[in-house]
């Protein structure tokens, strides 16, 4: 969360924005990021700019510690609701 915080920058139309952002992502055995997406549109089919600004900064992140089970890495889905205030 401190890395969405540090580097999002709001779309100019989108700094009164309120409310929640809900990614989901598939964290690989390496701790790489695939397949970010917005699991809860906020204007149906059509992605926001916002939307678009976080999946991208989701694509941009270091890489994390990966999951495991029985002490082997396995991939693992998150779900993020990340929650933001006006600019």
């Amino acid at each position: 969360m401190k890395y969405i915080s540090k580097h999002l920058k709001y779309p100019p139309r989108q700094k009164l924005f309120q409310g929640s952002v809900f990614v989901t992502v598939v964290v690989e055995t390496q701790g790489k990021l695939r397949n970010p997406c917005i699991y809860r549109r906020s204007r149906g089919d059509e992605l926001s700019l916002l939307e678009k600004e976080m999946l991208g900064l989701i694509e941009s992140m270091p890489p994390w510690v990966p999951g495991q089970q029985d002490g082997e890495k396995v991939y693992m889905r998150v779900y993020l609701p990340i929650r933001l205030e006006p600019q």
